[in-house]
């Protein structure tokens, strides 16, 4: 059993930790881009929100999920899908999930962005998008979980093929 909330600063450490844990049971590094630890200071409150999930049994960090507001920034994949500025300032992307090795197949990634996605239709925020390499199966299906479509395929960060998730609320 699990419970979700607000991730704050001082989990930063143990997001890293994961993320050291998880790069070598990766099949394919292609899969994931990894992210420092100022992006996720900058997006556990300021920029977005973090959620984690935390291990009732243990009490310890079994999985983060990284909401980003990217506004006109040049990354907001909304550039992608020809969205307009106005569509643009309301835009959340789905950024990153990791899920500590031990605690793979309780559908945390899926459990933690229907989290973000009823977050979200709370805010000004209309327009879901997220990446997903397509062999990536269980990211595809949380994504697919949670009412996403594939919108696009293309290359992002430095030539990656990408799915680029949508979903309108």
């Amino acid at each position: 059993m699990f419970t979700i909330e607000y991730a704050v600063k001082k989990d930063i450490p143990s997001m890293m930790n994961i993320i050291e844990e998880s790069l070598p049971l990766i099949p394919d590094l292609d899969w994931f881009v990894g992210d420092t630890a100022e992006f996720y200071e900058r997006h556990i409150s300021d920029c977005g929100f973090t959620l984690k999930a935390i291990c009732c049994s243990t009490g310890t960090l079994a999985a983060y999920f990284t909401v980003r507001y990217p506004k006109l920034e040049n990354d907001n994949l909304g550039y992608d899908l020809d969205f307009t500025d106005a569509d643009l300032l309301t835009t959340a992307h789905m950024e990153t999930c990791v899920v500590h090795p031990d605690y793979r197949g309780h559908h945390l990634e899926a459990r933690l962005m229907k989290q973000a996605v009823e977050i979200l239709k709370n805010t000004d925020y209309h327009y879901l998008l997220g990446t997903v390499h397509p062999d990536n199966v269980p990211s595809l299906k949380a994504f697919l979980s949670n009412d996403f479509h594939v919108a696009k395929t293309a290359k992002k960060y430095g030539g990656k093929l990408r799915h680029i998730m949508y979903r309108k609320i």
